[in-house]
């Protein structure tokens, strides 16, 4: 992806590399979500995309010659990236533990991850004039 050292990156292998990165994090994240991977391997994705979001790369970024805010978004997203590689592992961890924590829902144990969907789908499927009183009887008592 990158020249030398202190050479200005070469955005089309930039973006590249970044489209397969972000492709193979989303692919990884529904084949876990969706059962049909048991683990989430977001490490093992960082390793093998680690030049796309190293600091060297934000380094490039800063001299090279696009719009200032493509160059300033394109430099967020390595540094925002950087920082969730560093995390990686604790993303790993609690996509374990939300598969394995099980919780009581309507007499029914069910994994915590489709209890947070059921969740969402509730609250989703509440009248808009229910939504409404119950927002306005706690505005009136807050």
């Amino acid at each position: 992806m990158l020249l030398e050292p202190g050479a200005i990156v070469q955005l089309a292998f930039f973006e590249r590399d970044a489209d397969a990165f972000l492709t193979a994090l989303v692919r990884a994240q529904y084949l876990e979500r969706s059962g049909r991977r048991p683990a989430l391997p977001v490490s093992s994705i960082y390793e093998r995309f680690a030049e796309v979001y190293s600091l060297d790369a934000y380094e490039q970024l800063l001299d090279a010659e696009v719009d200032e805010r493509v160059g300033m978004s394109l430099q967020r997203f390595v540094l925002e990236q950087h920082v969730r590689a560093a995390v990686a592992l604790y993303d790993q961890q609690r996509a374990i533990d939300e598969r394995l924590t099980v919780v009581e829902w309507e007499a029914d144990a069910i994994p915590l991850r489709m209890a947070r969907q059921l969740l969402a789908t509730e609250s989703i499927s509440i009248g808009s004039s229910e939504a409404r009183s119950t927002r306005g009887s706690i505005h009136a008592n807050g």
